[in-house]
C-alpha cells in the first residue's frame, strides 16, 4: 500500500483516499495505520532481500518484476529522512499520515 498512498499523497489525495479505505476497507486502513510508520526503520535491509526473491523468480522463469518493484519502493523509503530510523530508535508516535508526507516530500524533493 506504501506506494499507492504516496501517489495519492503526491496527487493531493490522501483525504479521499482515506476516506475511501475508512468505508469499504476499514480493517485494512488499521492495519496501514499500526504497520506502515515502522516500514521506514527496516526499508534498506528489505532492498536486498526483495532482490535475491528478485532473482530466485527470474531463476524458475516467473516474472522479477513485481519485486523489482518491491525493491524500487523499499529503496525509496529508505532513502528519504526516515530511513536512518532503526527498529529500536523509530518514531513509535508518527502517524502514517505523517510517515507518508515525510516519504512524499522527500520524492518531491528529489524529482524537482
Amino acid at each position: 500500500y506504501s506506494e499507492l498512498l504516496l501517489a495519492a499523497e503526491l496527487l493531493g489525495l490522501s483525504d479521499q483516499l482515506k476516506a475511501q479505505f475508512q468505508e469499504s476497507q476499514p480493517a485494512v486502513l488499521q492495519r496501514m495505520e499500526r504497520g506502515l510508520p515502522g516500514v521506514p526503520s527496516k526499508a534498506r535491509r528489505w532492498v536486498s532481500e526483495m532482490q535475491e526473491i528478485e532473482a530466485t523468480f527470474a531463476g524458475v522463469g516467473l516474472t522479477p518484476y513485481i519485486f523489482r518493484g518491491v525493491t524500487d519502493m523499499y529503496r525509496l523509503i529508505g532513502d528519504s529522512p526516515l530511513g536512518v530510523e532503526t527498529p529500536e530508535n523509530k518514531d513509535r508516535e508518527r502517524s502514517l499520515e505523517e510517515t507518508i508526507r515525510v516519504i512524499a516530500d522527500s520524492v518531491r524533493d528529489r524529482t524537482g
